[in-house]
């Protein structure tokens, strides 16, 4: 029995390696049309901290913008290992991270009790509404100006960026559901105490992101090659920096098998008596 059972797992092994090649060839021999080396500032996506290029993305589009250091605000970052603004904490910028779960807050206060203590970070266990979210980061004590804010709730990310209304960050990052084409307008109804559940009904397409920002005084820049995240810049700070591109050019079909080999330790580790 226990023979029968090792193959049998062997094999989901081997049909999950053959599914990802599947994926692979599929996406190379595309006819969507979509041109994804038309957006030169996906040759920047590198890996330090973030779940996919978002580190190289972001690293990229604040050097255009000559911001050197700053304030970020990041809602969702489970344990802190892989977030889009743990690079950032690295090298020195200061922050705010809001986490729902208590036992990752637990989690990041024992990790990065170093940069708690020094009150580099900012660290709230609650879980972000739209009724609430104003109130958090008024609480929080944060600066009037933000240089970077990150949404990854995997559900009410839209209905979160569309209430913040007192702070205007110079670049936000924000999930999008790339299961949706580029073109279609979409966005999931606003439930208070929703979290994912699995499901490809999330969020919202790209193509309603891409009209909120505009409302809010948005320029769409990139979307991470996964097909995960996408990168915004207030239009004031714009004078050519980025390339001329439409919603077409920038977006990222889902490629979640491009994603960290979970296999490899991630984030990084101070010795326990550190």
């Amino acid at each position: 029995m226990n023979a029968v059972l090792s193959i049998n797992q062997n094999l989901d092994k081997i049909n999950n390696k053959l599914n990802v090649m599947n994926e692979i060839l599929l996406d190379i021999h595309s006819a969507t049309g979509i041109q994804d080396n038309l957006n030169e500032l996906n040759n920047f996506e590198y890996q330090v901290y973030s779940q996919n290029g978002e580190d190289g993305l972001l690293n990229e589009i604040l050097n255009r913008l000559n911001i050197k250091t700053g304030f970020f605000i990041e809602i969702g970052v489970q344990d802190g290992l892989e977030t889009n603004t743990t690079y950032l904490l690295m090298k020195g910028w200061k922050g705010l991270w809001i986490e729902a779960d208590k036992n990752y807050t637990l989690d990041i206060t024992n990790t990065f009790r170093e940069e708690i203590n020094s009150k580099a970070l900012i660290l709230k266990n609650e879980f972000v509404t739209t009724e609430n979210i104003e109130q958090i980061l008024i609480n929080a004590n944060v600066p009037s100006t933000i240089d970077v804010l990150s949404i990854d709730i995997d559900s009410n990310d839209y209905w979160i960026w569309e209430k913040i209304k007192t702070q205007s960050p110079r670049v936000v990052i924000i999930e999008y559901n790339a299961f949706i084409p580029y073109d279609v307008e979409w966005i999931m109804n606003y439930q208070k105490n929703k979290i994912w559940d699995y499901s490809t009904a999330f969020n919202s397409s790209l193509k309603s992101l891409e009209k909120l920002g505009k409302i809010k005084g948005y320029k769409l820049v990139a979307c991470c090659k996964n097909g995960v995240n996408a990168f915004f810049v207030r239009k004031d700070l714009i004078t050519g920096q980025f390339p001329a591109l439409d919603i077409h050019d920038i977006y990222m079909p889902i490629r979640y098998y491009l994603k960290r080999n979970y296999n490899v330790v991630k984030g990084f580790h101070r010795h326990p008596n550190d």
